[in-house]
C-alpha cells in the first residue's frame, strides 16, 4: 500500500521544511473538512504551507504546484523534470532514452544507460520543479518525508467537493488533501 501512496504523492506534492505557527480554516463538503493552516505565518514565498505536527517539523504545502485549491490536481511533472508533461514514455523523459535506460536519479546498473549508477534518491535543487517555480524553501519530498506522512498522519480515502483524493490529518487537526489525479 506505501508504494501506491508514494506513486501517488511523488506526482503531486510539494513540501518544505521551516517553523511555523498554526491557526485553522476549514473546508467543508460531504462533512469532511479540510483543516489548514491559514496565517500571513504559514506563507512560504508567497505560497501556503501546512503544519501536520510531523516530527521532523516538515511543513506541506495546501495544494499542488499549479493549483490554486487542495482540491485542484495542479500539473503534472516526471521525475526531475520542470515542465508540464502528458506524455510518460521512456523516450520523452529527460532523464532517460528510446530504450527507457535512466541517464540521472538511477539506482540501479540494470536501469542505466550503459550500467550507469548515480545512486541519487532525492531530487538536486536544479531538478526540484517545487524549488524552480515557487523558491523560497519549497522541494518535492523526499521517501522519507512520505514516510513520516504516512506513519504520524490519519489519512483516509475520501471525496472533497467532488474529487477523489486521501486526506491525511495530523495529531494537530490539521489536514492536506492530496486529489487523486
Amino acid at each position: 500500500m506505501k508504494k501506491f501512496f508514494y506513486l501517488l504523492m511523488f506526482a503531486i506534492s510539494s513540501t518544505l521544511t521551516i517553523p511555523s505557527y498554526s491557526a485553522n480554516r476549514e473546508i467543508c463538503d460531504n462533512n469532511n473538512p479540510i483543516n489548514v493552516d491559514n496565517t500571513n505565518d504559514n506563507i512560504d514565498n508567497g505560497h501556503r504551507f501546512v503544519d501536520l505536527a510531523l516530527p521532523s517539523g516538515t511543513k506541506w504545502a495546501d495544494c499542488n504546484i499549479g493549483a490554486s485549491s487542495p482540491t485542484e490536481y495542479g500539473n503534472y511533472y516526471a521525475w526531475g523534470e520542470k515542465t508540464k508533461k502528458s506524455d510518460y514514455v521512456g523516450s520523452t523523459y529527460k532523464y532517460g532514452n528510446a530504450h527507457n535506460k535512466l541517464t540521472k536519479y538511477c539506482t540501479r546498473p540494470s536501469y542505466g544507460l550503459n550500467g550507469f549508477t548515480d545512486n541519487k534518491t532525492e531530487l538536486i535543487l536544479f531538478d526540484d520543479v517545487a524549488r524552480q517555480s515557487w523558491g523560497g524553501s519549497w522541494r518535492i519530498p523526499s521517501k522519507e518525508q512520505f514516510d513520516e506522512l504516512i506513519d504520524y498522519t490519519k489519512h483516509m480515502w475520501t471525496s472533497i467537493n467532488g474529487v477523489k483524493g486521501i486526506l491525511f490529518t495530523g495529531r494537530n487537526g490539521n489536514s492536506i488533501f492530496l486529489p487523486a489525479a
